[in-house]
């Protein structure tokens, strides 16, 4: 009797000490799965603009606890048409994945997470873009997935936060939630 309401314990501070997303994020709405050499859009007659400030960062939650990292190498070019902006594409190095926790970063970097040996880039194509909608093809681990999510933009900025189904990538561990925070900020020339 005594085991048996140990365990019930237990379990109920594993239950209660489960940190997850905050109510209020939108998941990323799956769109399609596609093959990689469908996933790219052509942008003609828009001019080239650099982000001057912009900021990528990811929550991962787990048993207790939760993460947040960020990449340290990726290259984002944004295009505008008629001063609207009209797309952009983005190059992440899968192994600059930093969260401040060497043992946390060597564990995303495995055969579970990203697998950065044999997926070194993510890659992230916009489709569209609304006033409060962007839908992007996003390839992790050579998977692509058109997803759409809540945006705000403006003539030169662009802020998102949304949640990303890991297991739509084929990432993820019993121990974590599947869902992960992806928080974007980009001010565009």
């Amino acid at each position: 009797m005594k085991l048996i309401a140990l365990l019930t314990i237990a379990f109920l501070i594993l239950l209660i000490g489960c940190k997850q997303p905050a109510q209020h994020i939108q998941v990323a709405d799956l769109k399609d799965s596609l093959e990689i050499s469908q996933a790219s859009v052509e942008y003609e007659n828009t001019t080239i603009i650099k982000p001057v400030i912009s900021k990528l960062e990811f929550t991962g939650y787990g048993i207790g606890e939760y993460n947040t990292g960020t990449f340290e190498e990726y290259t984002i070019t944004g295009y505008k048409q008629n001063q609207t902006i009209v797309g952009l594409f983005g190059t992440i190095k899968s192994e600059s994945i930093e969260t401040g926790i060497g043992a946390i970063n060597s564990r995303l970097r495995n055969e579970k997470f990203l697998e950065v040996q044999a997926y070194p880039t993510i890659l992230f194509n916009t489709t569209s873009i609304s006033k409060d909608t962007i839908t992007a093809d996003i390839t992790i681990k050579g998977i692509t997935n058109r997803l759409s999510f809540p945006a705000t933009i403006n003539e030169n900025t662009i802020s998102a936060e949304f949640l990303i189904n890991t297991t739509q990538f084929n990432m993820g561990s019993i121990d974590i939630d599947e869902r992960v925070r992806i928080a974007i900020i980009l001010e565009l020339e």
